[in-house]
């Protein structure tokens, strides 16, 4: 058995460099200097099991949520890497981010990672806590994340649309984004639209619903309007 077959029914999952980039959102240099710089990379290195030139489904995850601290809250990586480091000495937990026992509250430009059960009283795993009147609990990740018994991540909510969902699981069609009504990965049926000649011919053509056509179209044009914006901005 290859090592890329071991690492997908191990649930560890395997995307490049630029899948990652992809499906986050950002330039693929941005992963590579976030995940694989020699020396120190700006986040961590990598969880792939195989070598620096793939990432993990862990990985991917991560790459959205630290994204999306940066972007929308201007969150420095000095703090970010603080509250991770705390997380793991006080509570032996590698990837407090996606954790369903955590949760991230924002103050300011600090974060902290406190325990769902003590939210109310702001028990806060990092330091810089701040005033809580100003926080903003980030919930709304976590609800969008599927969880095992062992706490491990099984599958994530990448798009809510009226009458469907997309989502990217370890172990579905090796990662890509998938439509939760049907097997076709969004990726399949927003081509399918454009090579039938519309959302209810494609949907014909697949024997699927309007809306999962329309559904995995409105994902798919987001991730590619998004990306073509980081490419005219680099």
């Amino acid at each position: 058995m290859s090592k890329f077959t071991e690492a997908f029914e191990r649930g560890e999952g395997l995307y490049s460099i630029a899948e990652v980039a992809f499906y986050a959102k950002m330039h693929p240099n941005t992963v590579r200097a976030w995940f694989t710089n020699r020396g120190r990379p700006v986040f961590r290195f990598g969880t792939s099991t195989l070598d620096s030139c793939f990432l993990s489904y862990t990985d991917l995850i991560e790459a959205i949520y630290v994204r999306k601290l940066r972007k929308e809250f201007c969150i420095g990586f000095p703090v970010i890497r603080t509250a991770i480091d705390m997380a793991k000495q006080l509570k032996k937990v590698e990837h407090p981010f996606a954790h369903p026992n955590f949760r991230t509250v924002v103050v300011g430009k600090e974060i902290n990672i406190v325990e769902k059960e003590a939210e109310s009283t702001m028990i806060a795993l990092a330091p810089n806590s701040g005033p809580t009147s100003d926080a903003t609990i980030l919930e709304q990740f976590i609800h969008e994340l599927e969880f095992d018994d062992s706490n491990k991540i099984t599958k994530y909510i990448a798009f809510k649309a009226p009458r469907d969902r997309v989502f990217i699981a370890p172990d579905f069609n090796f990662g890509s984004p998938m439509m939760e009504s049907s097997g076709y990965t969004a990726e399949t049926l927003w081509r399918a639209h454009r090579a039938e000649g519309g959302i209810q011919q494609a949907a014909l053509a697949y024997g699927v619903e309007d809306f999962t056509v329309q559904a995995a179209v409105d994902y798919y044009d987001g991730i590619l309007e998004s990306n073509r914006l980081l490419r005219k901005a680099a």
